[in-house]
């Protein structure tokens, strides 16, 4: 099982040049790409995760947040699960505002994780919301480093009813936070269709050209980017 998001691994990316799985040189994949990186560059939490004894997610030890939890984190990171995965060519509103969360989601993760769906379940309510758990086996971590420790099975819990299907692949979108020591991270799990796994993968080796992630799935810091420029 990987341990780093790398270039040409796991499902195959498209060229970097359409920065999409259908369609090559659209002249808005460029202005895409640049938002996406500008998003890659300024996440919060640089460090890779850690995990607790018994292999849950956990953020590093000493972390701490450069930058409150917002609005845009809270909508992007809502505990929730995606049932329809985004149309990445469609142009309806709604198409439109799935891929701009896509962004957010990809550009604001400290951790992203393509997994299979083993088991879902309901558990009735938390804090007045509908609350559900999916057991998910980790296959490869697409953003950032797999944490030490990390169990190869995860047990997250997602706001809602509708889950993944057994058997489904599912990419988990990670956004530590400190805010709260009973919940200190949030999440989002959405299908991993070979279409959106391949716009990932696509957007995550883009940012490895553009210095602002190392090969190894890793956020440069500045010093990093100036070195990684110089060297182009």
């Amino acid at each position: 099982m990987a341990g780093s998001a790398r270039r040409g691994r796991g499902t195959a990316a498209t060229t970097l040049g359409s920065r999409g799985p259908a369609r090559a040189r659209d002249p808005r994949a460029s202005l895409r790409a640049a938002a996406l990186l500008g998003l890659l560059g300024c996440t919060a939490g640089l460090a890779c995760g850690r995990t607790v004894a018994d292999g849950r997610l956990a953020p590093p030890p000493g972390w701490s947040a450069s930058e409150p939890w917002s609005q845009e984190l809270e909508a992007a990171f809502d505990d929730g699960f995606t049932p329809t995965p985004p149309q990445l060519e469609g142009r309806a509103p709604h198409d439109v505002r799935d891929q701009g969360l896509l962004r957010e989601r990809l550009g604001r993760a400290d951790l992203v994780l393509l997994g299979t769906a083993v088991q879902s379940r309901a558990r009735g309510r938390y804090r007045g919301a509908l609350a559900s758990e999916i057991d998910v086996r980790v296959e490869r971590v697409v953003l950032g480093e797999r944490p030490k420790g990390l169990a190869d099975e995860q047990t997250l819990a997602v706001a809602g009813e509708e889950l993944p299907a057994q058997g489904a692949r599912v990419l988990v979108f990670v956004r530590w936070r400190d805010e709260d020591p009973d919940r200190p991270f949030r999440l989002h799990v959405m299908p991993a269709t070979p279409e959106v796994v391949a716009w990932v993968d696509a957007m995550v080796a883009s940012a490895e050209e553009a210095g602002v992630l190392r090969s190894d799935g890793k956020r440069r810091g500045r010093a990093g980017k100036r070195r990684a420029a110089r060297s182009r």
